[in-house]
């Protein structure tokens, strides 16, 4: 959606932060780079590590992440900078859906600042490619349906002509 660029973490300032509560699994290669981060904060940030079929931050008291300070902030990012965050750390809240012609990114509801960006839209939203790769495949009969409907239901919800109530009398 063409309001996804505008999503930045607002951190400290979060009152539900997803730091909090969620299992932070670590992907292979951010845990490699975690191995070899040297000093006080390597010894620390790998004693916060379990490591087992896939790795993952203990989590600590209030089921807070182990980076996650008192001010709410990420010691990864104030530590070693953002670029060192695992894979999970990064994307979230952004999602992808997967289809036979394309990747679809969004941001999930489960964030309060990605919640405010989606919901205080008032253009309606747009779908915008980031590349093209000039490929065009043919999608399954499934996917093909799916987005048509979706497309459909979209913008039915965005046909400010009518009442809002009525929009969703009509999506259900």
């Amino acid at each position: 959606p063409d309001y996804s660029p505008q999503f930045r973490c607002i951190a400290d300032r979060c009152r539900h932060s997803c730091c909090i509560g969620w299992e932070i699994d670590i992907d292979p290669d951010a845990r490699e780079a975690y191995r070899r981060v040297p000093g006080e904060f390597g010894t620390r940030l790998n004693a916060a590590i379990d490591d087992g079929e896939v790795s993952s931050f203990r989590l600590g008291e209030g089921e807070r992440c182990p980076m996650l300070n008192q001010n709410g902030l990420c010691d990864l990012i104030t530590a070693l900078g953002e670029d060192n965050l695992c894979q999970i750390c990064a994307d979230h809240p952004r999602f992808r859906n997967y289809f036979a012609d394309r990747t679809e990114i969004g941001l999930g509801l489960c964030c309060e600042e990605a919640a405010r960006i989606i919901l205080t839209q008032e253009e309606p939203m747009r779908f915008i490619a980031l590349e093209d790769d000039g490929e065009d495949a043919d999608l399954p009969e499934e996917e093909a349906a799916l987005l048509s409907l979706r497309g459909e239901l979209i913008a039915l919800m965005q046909d400010t002509s009518m009442p809002l109530e009525a929009r969703l009398d009509a999506l259900l």
